[in-house]
C-alpha cells in the first residue's frame, strides 16, 4: 500500500493503520515532485535527436549522459566488469532534473549541433 500523507489523510490513515495485525514495516517519506511530464518529453525528444546524429540509440545515449554528469559506479557480473551510472534520473526531483536538462542541452548543442527551440 502506498499512500500520500497530508493533512487531510492523516486521520484515515492512522486508523488504517491501527487496524493492522502482525508485524510491519511502515516507511514514511517526504514527498517530492518528480520531473513532470513535459521534461520528460523534452528530454528524450532530444536524446532522440542527438543519438541519431552520435549513430547510436536513444537508450545508449541516455546511460552515457547520466554517467558523464552523476559519475560511473563500476559492477561485477561473473567475469566482466561494467560501469553503470552513479545514479538514474527518474527518481529525481523537478530541480534536480531540470539541472540535469540544461547539462545535457548544453553537451547536445555543443557536440551534436541539435536543439530545441
Amino acid at each position: 500500500m502506498k499512500y500520500h500523507l497530508n493533512s487531510t489523510t492523516r486521520t484515515r490513515i492512522l486508523a488504517a493503520l491501527g487496524k493492522l495485525e502482525g508485524e510491519w514495516i511502515v516507511e514514511v517519506q517526504p514527498h517530492r515532485k518528480r520531473r513532470s511530464d513535459s521534461q520528460n518529453k523534452r528530454y528524450w525528444l532530444l536524446v532522440g535527436m542527438a543519438a541519431e546524429v552520435v549513430g547510436c540509440s536513444k537508450d545508449e545515449l541516455h546511460e552515457q549522459m547520466l554517467g558523464a554528469y552523476y559519475g560511473w559506479d563500476e559492477v561485477n557480473i561473473g567475469p566482466k566488469r561494467f560501469r553503470v551510472p552513479k545514479e538514474r534520473s527518474r527518481v529525481q526531483d523537478k530541480k534536480r532534473f531540470a539541472e540535469y536538462m540544461t547539462w545535457c542541452e548544453s553537451k547536445f548543442i555543443q557536440y551534436c549541433g541539435v536543439w530545441l527551440e
